[in-house]
């Protein structure tokens, strides 16, 4: 399981092919598409869920949903 820190960055680099075409309509929807950049806001106590914000709105969501993504870190300096 990932772990996650608050500050990290990640691009959404693909959506996983396992996930079931509702629920990609709705991660697309919220802005989970290739190309943008997820921001960790704040991780739960337990670790799970994560607040991240994404294309300036933050939201919650589940670390089992976020790892059906295929996310690359990106730097500080970028």
């Amino acid at each position: 399981m990932k772990t996650y820190k608050i500050g990290e960055r990640y691009q959404v680099k693909r959506l996983s092919a396992d996930i079931d075409q509702h629920f990609r309509q709705k991660l697309l929807s919220m802005g989970f598409i290739p190309g943008a950049i997820i921001h960790i806001m704040r991780v739960a106590p337990l670790g799970d869920p994560l607040q991240v914000e994404i294309k300036g709105c933050q939201l919650s969501i589940r670390r089992r949903d976020l790892e059906k993504l295929a996310l690359e870190k990106v730097s500080d300096d970028n």
